[in-house]
């Protein structure tokens, strides 16, 4: 591993640095940022010095050279006395291929190293040097010479200036050797942008048009703000590996709802991912007294902790829980029948009736609330008991469009030629035999576009009538009447519980559940036809079997088991 290293009174120094040693090997432009290796053992850096323009430095063969203990070790040879180096001269590609000598550019804070064939006009190998400045990628060819820059506008980055009024500063970058992407990540990384932290970029080398003067980037993650700071690339790509939860199906349950039939019992329940049968183990009893019931439970994939509403005489409460803590954060509207986290930590909701669909996150996500042990708390500071009002403006236009649970799709579509991603909740609606006689029965599968964290009017798509031998792609007719299941709809289809599931093979899976016990069935997105009149427009693949039940929810676990809660502070 090789270093900048700054020493105040002595200068800067190219070191490599493992866990016990320092070795100075040569002497560097003061204050220089941005640096990367290429295959060939030479080392690249970047200097402004004045702030503004700058020069690209490299210093050939690295490992070649040998190492001092001392910075004074490299006074003492003339090779090392000096920081002199050969500074690029670019060749302005961008700008009718004008020559640029030294500081008569400006690049980005970090390099990501590209290996890939940017250029169609040039054969052979290529070999790059990649940063981002603001919402540009500027970038700088090393080999073949002669050395050539791009600027790039890169229109899905974000926009805006950092809060001191500068253009944003992309100072750690990454590229795993054989991959095909680099990654970025912001200094003011926790800036919000669009609803949404700024976070880190991916930049997809194929998607990077040299002819066009345009790249692509998506955001893959959320990142902590930082002043000075660099990127370290180790190793090779790795491989998308399933996810390392104990569990992955989980479904709150309550059983007589509301105290009808008898005393209201909550429950985390814990489901096998393959077969939908319930687990004696990863569950647990939620014994809050006077608990009427628990509904639109989900992980936030922020925190990593489960939000659920909670349902009370006096009202219901969004809270966090694990097996033995319950914390409240905030009185909202009774009664919600479902709910998800958006990639970007928004929690959407829906009620049923003309209360419609609702979000948390837009101006404070709920990773921020504190969590208190009494749902009533009330104080100068907090009042728990203050209902706090969830709706958008457009809330009402979802009512009676969505089902009783929600999961996310996420589409990959382009946007005036380039790469771009929608979101959606989707839905299951409840539908019933007795308004679709003499015909075959269809069910209505709402998709609502949230990309951006801005919900559009839902689109609905219909799917035909499973076959007997459950082949065509449908959904289940609803049961007999006289078959009805306690506490349900006689005639009537509802999906209480749905999943987005990461198998075991690396793929996406969408799952969704009949309260009926009819099975388990899988959204196939590649059968999605938006344009589609007459069902069915999308289909479904039976996955497994489920147990009838009334009021539930389903939710995933992706990444790691779900955190434990901490009362009165955020988590």
């Amino acid at each position: 591993m090789y270093c900048a290293m700054q020493i105040n009174g002595k200068g800067a120094f190219l070191v490599k640095i493992d866990n016990d040693n320092i070795g100075f090997v040569d002497k560097l432009q003061e204050w220089s940022f941005g640096a990367a290796f290429d295959e060939n053992d030479n080392y690249y850096y970047y200097k402004e010095p004045n702030w503004k323009d700058g020069v690209v430095y490299v210093v050939e063969k690295v490992s070649e050279m040998p190492a001092w203990t001392s910075w004074s070790g490299l006074d003492a040879h003339p090779a090392t006395k000096n920081a002199d180096h050969k500074a690029l001269t670019l060749v302005d590609m961008t700008d009718g291929e004008k020559t640029k000598g030294p500081q008569q550019y400006r690049l980005g804070a970090d390099f990501a190293y590209i290996k890939y064939a940017l250029d169609k006009t040039v054969d052979g190998e290529q070999e790059y040097l990649a940063t981002f400045f603001a919402n540009e990628l500027r970038l700088v060819r090393i080999s073949p010479q002669p050395y050539a820059y791009w600027n790039l506008k890169v229109p899905n980055l974000p926009t805006q200036k950092m809060a001191d009024g500068n253009p944003r500063v992309w100072g750690t970058a990454w590229s795993y050797r054989g991959s095909n992407a680099s990654f970025f990540s912001a200094d003011d990384a926790e800036a919000v942008f669009d609803g949404i932290s700024v976070g880190v970029w991916a930049l997809p080398h194929e998607h990077i048009n040299l002819k066009t003067k345009e790249a692509a980037a998506n955001r893959v993650g959320a990142a902590s703000t930082t002043a000075w700071n660099d990127g370290i690339s180790c190793g090779t790509k790795t491989e998308k590996k399933q996810d390392a939860c104990s569990y992955k199906m989980y479904r709150s349950t309550t059983q007589n709802v509301d105290n009808k039939g008898g005393t209201a019992k909550s429950a985390i329940k814990v489901l096998h991912e393959d077969t939908g049968a319930v687990s004696d183990q990863g569950g647990w009893d939620v014994d809050e007294e006077g608990l009427l019931g628990i509904n639109a439970c989900a992980i936030n994939p922020v925190d990593n902790i489960i939000y659920c509403h909670m349902q009370f005489s006096d009202g219901a409460w969004i809270a966090r829980l694990d097996h033995k803590t319950v914390g409240y954060l905030m009185k909202v509207e009774q009664w919600a029948i479902a709910g998800v986290f958006d990639h970007a930590g928004n929690y959407w909701f829906y009620y049923s009736g003309d209360q419609g669909l609702h979000m948390v996150g837009k101006k404070q996500k709920l990773n921020t609330y504190y969590a208190y042990p009494v749902r009533t708390k009330q104080d100068q500071d907090v009042h728990l008991n203050q209902k706090t009002y969830t709706t958008m403006s457009n809330s009402k236009i979802f009512a009676n469009e969505m089902g009783a649970d929600l999961a996310l799709y996420v589409e990959e579509v382009e946007v005036e030629g380039l790469p771009s991603k929608k979101v959606y909740l989707v839905s299951i609606l409840a539908d019933c035999a007795n308004d679709q006689q003499d015909q075959e029965f269809q069910s209505r599968v709402s998709f609502v576009e949230i990309t951006g964290g801005i919900a559009q009017k839902a689109k609905i798509l219909k799917t035909s009538e499973l076959n007997k031998e459950k082949t065509n792609g449908g959904l289940p007719h609803p049961l007999p009447v006289e078959d009805t299941k306690p506490n349900q709809d006689p005639g009537c289809q509802t999906w209480g519980s749905s999943w987005n599931l990461l198998k075991g093979n690396g793929k996406e899976q969408m799952v969704f559940a009949a309260d009926s016990g009819q099975g388990l069935f899988a959204l196939d997105p590649d059968s999605i036809d938006w344009e589609c009149t007459t069902a069915p427009c999308v289909k479904f693949t039976p996955v497994g079997e489920a147990d009838p039940i009334s009021w539930n929810n389903g939710f995933s676990c992706r990444s790691e088991d779900p955190s434990g809660v901490v009362i009165g502070k955020p988590n």
